[in-house]
């Protein structure tokens, strides 16, 4: 539910004379406060609902803002909103001209004061009480490459028990972090009988004194490059198995142990849950599914003192897609997401009925050429990005953890705020232009 705090502090010039044009429309003559009781104070503004501020929450705050600015000239103060995230929006609201506001700065200097000191107590509530130590047990899955790899590792560098699932025992990641110091459990989550076992193992490592589960950070998953109708039903199965599947099966293995320590469940998520893209239809299905998993469960182990969020990490927006994909920072080219990809291609390929090969030409092949290049093993390396592990770290500690944690570059914010606000046809090609890929001659 959002809240919305007005605080105003003192002075006031000459009525101001507004036109019928310039007042605003559907507003209404607000209850005078206390501290609005003149008649040179008053302020014509919407009358808000708890409605109105969970589901148009900007709106009004825009709205509510514009009135002070227009109505309460002679009036300095600001406008606080805290939505349902947690977001905050401030508004400092001054309309004197400069040569009326001589001085007077000390309403300018109450006023911020206010307001550090508003967002130092909201700060406070989201405090972290404690750093990782030697008896905290984490445990991740998808440690192989990439993000879980890096995670495993930051964790360990802050001292924590970290136990690592990863799909090969044998290979350059799971030495490495057997060398750090890591328990390495193999764990394929398609197959019960190994997310079985490695439940069983967890839970020998926290049944360990003075061992306490801190949390299950549910990174693994499969991500495949396609159109939907190129896309095999192995494909397309491997991928809902291993993102929605199998994480609900391996945390519902360890939801005793997690109940008992009242520990926290991170979901690592993606911003295709949130604006489906072309070429990774079900990918983006899947991440959905498990969003929306996420949220019901937080509601559910609420009372049990387990906290559940998800966690949506963006390195680089130049990353995450070719056009994206051919320059740096992406988690495609520091992981092995995409290690596959050309195998994936060759089985659409032989896959694919004589029709489908007369319709779609050489766009199939052209899609495929462009993608080629992010196949194959990569180089296993930690993330370089600060911002990964400082939202990680957020999403990990705080006391009261918000529901959803990003690490996203403004460009990406941007996009999507595009893509959620846009026109369906409008929003259709700022997606084409955000993917970059090889066009459909209909020729």
């Amino acid at each position: 539910m959002g809240l919305q705090i007005l605080v105003f502090f003192g002075g006031h010039t000459a009525p101001r004379r507004h036109s019928r044009k310039k007042k605003l429309a559907c507003s209404r003559e607000s209850p005078k406060a206390p501290f609005l009781h003149s008649p040179h104070n008053t302020f014509r503004t919407r009358r808000i609902s708890l409605h109105d501020l969970y589901t148009r929450s900007r709106v009004d705050f825009e709205l509510m803002t514009c009135a002070l600015a227009r109505s309460c000239e002679g009036t300095i103060g600001f406008a606080l909103h805290i939505n349902a995230r947690g977001f905050i929006r401030f508004v400092l609201v001054c309309r004197k001209k400069m040569s009326m506001c001589q001085g007077r700065s000390w309403h300018l200097v109450v006023g911020l004061t206010a307001a550090v000191a508003l967002g130092g107590i909201y700060r406070r509530l989201r405090s972290r009480s404690s750093r990782l130590g030697p008896r905290h047990l984490i445990v991740l899955t998808g440690c192989d490459s990439g993000l879980g790899y890096s995670l495993a590792c930051h964790c360990l560098c802050q001292g924590a028990k970290v136990v690592a699932g990863v799909l090969q025992e044998k290979s350059e990641a799971a030495d490495r972090l057997v060398k750090s110091g890591a328990t390495v459990l193999s764990l394929d989550l398609t197959d019960d009988t190994s997310v079985e076992r490695f439940g069983r193992e967890v839970e020998k490592i926290s049944q360990t004194k003075d061992r306490e589960f801190r949390t299950l950070v549910n990174n693994a998953g499969v991500m495949i490059f396609g159109e939907f109708e190129w896309q095999l039903a192995d494909q397309v199965r491997s991928q809902l198995e291993v993102n929605v599947l199998g994480t609900m099966s391996l945390t519902k293995r360890l939801l005793p142990w997690i109940r008992e320590g009242k520990s926290r469940i991170i979901n690592v998520t993606s911003h295709c849950a949130l604006a489906p893209l072309p070429g990774l239809a079900a990918y983006g299905a899947s991440k959905a599914a498990l969003q929306a998993w996420s949220s019901s469960l937080r509601v559910e182990l609420r009372k049990y003192g387990v906290q559940v969020v998800m966690l949506i990490p963006v390195p680089d927006l130049r990353g995450e897609l070719h056009g994206c994909f051919s320059l740096q920072g992406s988690f495609a080219k520091e992981s092995n997401l995409l290690a596959n990809q050309k195998k994936h291609f060759d089985d659409m390929r032989s896959g694919m009925s004589e029709e489908a090969r007369t319709f779609y030409g050489d766009y199939f092949e052209r899609y495929a050429c462009y993608l080629e290049s992010l196949s194959g093993p990569k180089k296993v390396c930690r993330l370089e990005n600060p911002k990964v592990y400082e939202v990680f770290e957020a999403a990990l500690l705080d006391d009261r953890p918000a529901a959803v944690y990003k690490c996203e570059p403004w460009r990406y914010t941007l996009y999507h705020t595009l893509f959620r606000i846009a026109p369906t046809r409008l929003r259709d090609w700022l997606v084409e232009r955000f993917m970059q890929m090889p066009a459909w001659n209909r020729s």
